[in-house]
């Protein structure tokens, strides 16, 4: 019978897997001026364009947005490009007691120039 049967269809998703963060997913102590590393499986190499988020979880406002479109320098907010881990530095210190999430825009380029399917919500913090 239909009600039986199990369907699923695999597909291949190029977007560079997540191994490790620091802090750790759903971390609750994690320091007001805390770095966020985010280790992937393989090197990875911002685009041109797009954003990467720290997102308020609470009222889904930006904390802070770094525009790799923009021409300004950005190695104060990020580093580890070429690496396996990318380093956020938050412009200014979290908001004891908020959760944020990380959110990487679909634009933005990996390896390859592999872009993003769907944006990436990285961690709760």
């Amino acid at each position: 019978s239909s009600l039986n049967t199990f369907y699923f269809h695999s597909a291949f998703d190029p977007r560079p897997k997540i191994v490790s963060t620091d802090p750790v997913i759903n971390q609750t102590d994690v320091s007001f001026d805390t770095t966020i590393s985010i280790t992937f499986n393989e090197p990875i190499f911002l685009g041109t364009i797009g954003n990467i988020n720290i997102q308020n979880v609470t009222n889904n406002n930006v904390f802070d947005a770094i525009n790799i479109s923009e021409q300004t320098d950005i190695s104060n907010a990020l580093s580890g490009m070429g690496t396996n881990t990318l380093t956020i530095t938050p412009y200014e210190n979290l908001s004891v007691g908020t959760t944020y999430a990380i959110l990487i825009d679909n634009t933005l380029s990996f390896p390859l120039s592999l872009c993003l399917l769907h944006p990436l919500l990285i961690l709760p913090l």
